[in-house]
């Protein structure tokens, strides 16, 4: 037997009663969830070698062609991703909609451009009014709005954690705690410079969003900005990877 639940996150307890019931009853879940802050601060239960994780991100382009219906030719390898101008008239109007709307399904699917932005603004209350307010217990709402707004208009810059807590208005510790949530529940990403394995901690990170779309409704985004984090979004997908360090 196997139970599909949707939005763990909610049920706090959800982990013990799972546990309970795979350890006696041999009952397979499959359990789906927008935050991975929730799995690692509420999933306490013991439930290795039972378990498997799958990451979900937005729709790259490719996957996003294809909810469209629009056909187009597969390339895995890099080998193969060399400049084809043909292709690339065909397809530049679809990769302009994707950069300012972005991979979400829901938004995919939508084909009127004003109901994509309306779709984008539900989402994004929905996180601010239900996700945040559920698993962080933040009492500075507004600095964590504002702090999103700015870092949509940093996107592809170091963050620089200082002058971000000046100009959101909060500390040192609760701006790290904001970044840190909001990485967890699949907002932004931080991509750390490699120098050598001696410091790489301590160089700053690069900062994306994990979808263009949200980005593009808290700010007026510049179109560079936007293409460099659908870059980012798209080689993501075949793995972790650092960007280059200043050489000492």
């Amino acid at each position: 037997m196997t139970a599909a639940l949707d939005e763990i996150q909610y049920v706090p307890n959800l982990p013990s009663v799972v546990k309970y019931l795979a350890d006696n009853y041999q009952i397979k879940f499959l359990l789906t969830g927008s935050s991975s802050f929730y799995l690692k601060n509420y999933f306490t239960e013991s439930l290795a070698g039972r378990k498997v994780v799958f990451e979900m991100f937005p729709l790259t382009f490719g996957e996003f062609l294809g909810f469209r219906g629009i056909p187009y030719q597969l390339r895995e390898q890099f080998a193969d991703m060399r400049f084809d101008p043909y292709e690339f008239e065909r397809l530049k109007n679809h990769y302009e909609d994707y950069l300012l709307y972005g991979g979400l399904p829901g938004v995919v699917l939508e084909e009127r451009p004003s109901a994509r932005k309306d779709i984008l603004n539900d989402i994004f209350s929905s996180y601010i009014n239900i996700d945040v307010r559920t698993l962080a217990d933040f009492q500075k709402m507004g600095e964590l709005q504002q702090l999103l707004r700015v870092l949509a208009l940093r996107i592809g810059n170091k963050v620089d954690v200082t002058k971000l807590a000046s100009v959101v208005g909060v500390s040192r510790p609760t701006l790290l705690q904001f970044l840190e949530f909001l990485e967890k529940t699949y907002v932004i990403a931080r991509v750390p410079a490699y120098a050598g394995g001696d410091k790489p901690a301590s160089l700053g990170k690069k900062l994306y969003f994990c979808g263009n779309g949200i980005a593009s409704i808290l700010a007026q985004v510049s179109e560079g900005a936007l293409f460099e984090n659908a870059v980012y979004n798209q080689l993501r997908r075949y793995g972790k990877f650092s960007l280059p360090g200043k050489r000492q």
